[in-house]
């Protein structure tokens, strides 16, 4: 499994690194992709921010973007290369993770849990072909047996699972270890339905109305988490 900083690509652990943040602050790589790394840290980053990155095992400094941050875990940042050189040297540490014997790949895995199997069927379909891993739930309780399971990186819910409510459902979820800080996707099928109270009583990442809740739009909200 990876970091939560909701980077769709294929990521590489590589948690022997140390990476110096602005000259002053130790960290440690928990994973590296193509485009960023999530920096193990305690220290808090600021979301948004741009910072420096020295890797002393390749002996390079990069500029990068703080994309996420999680509170007492680390941050996910995004490189900014300023030149073609730096660029090129991203790809050789790659390259030399790649080919290390002790390189873990994965990819993201996403919950999809509604009660109609063919919509389940055509979301799966869908975000496995952009490089998710799927699991699906019919119901309430099956979306936290399936949790216990299959640990995931984001969650896509609708809204009237049966066996249990969906307000008492994202309350199971976020209290669970290591789920406060993992976005979920809440959809309706209800013709006009406004944002109903209970969303203004959650932190869900997003409701999205009837005319939203297709595979496609769905795909393209998850796109907005998990960045190339």
């Amino acid at each position: 499994m990876g970091y939560l900083d909701d980077r769709k690509e294929t990521r590489y652990e590589c948690k022997e690194h140390e990476i110096i943040v602005n000259d002053s602050m130790l960290t440690y790589c928990g994973d590296i992709s193509k485009s960023g790394i999530f920096l193990m840290t305690m220290d808090d980053l600021e979301s948004g921010k741009e910072i420096s990155l020295y890797v002393p095992s390749h002996d390079l400094v990069i500029k990068a973007l703080v994309m996420h941050v999680q509170k007492g875990v680390g941050a996910g940042v995004k490189f900014a290369p300023k030149t073609d050189d730096e660029t090129a040297r991203i790809g050789t540490i790659l390259e030399n993770i790649l080919y290390s014997p002790d390189t873990v790949q994965f990819k993201l895995q996403v919950l999809v849990a509604d009660g109609n199997k063919k919509f389940r069927s055509e979301v799966k379909i869908l975000l496995a072909k952009e490089g998710f891993s799927v699991t699906e739930a019919a119901d309430g309780l099956e979306v936290i047996k399936k949790l216990n399971a299959y640990p995931c990186n984001a969650l896509i819910l609708n809204d009237e699972l049966k066996k249990l409510r969906i307000l008492d459902l994202i309350k199971t979820i976020k209290d669970a270890p290591g789920y406060h800080m993992k976005p979920i996707i809440v959809y309706t099928r209800k013709d006009r339905s406004p944002i109903k109270n209970w969303v203004k009583q959650t932190d869900i990442r997003t409701f999205l109305e009837s005319e939203q809740a297709t595979p496609e739009f769905i795909l393209n909200e998850l796109k907005t988490l998990f960045w190339d």
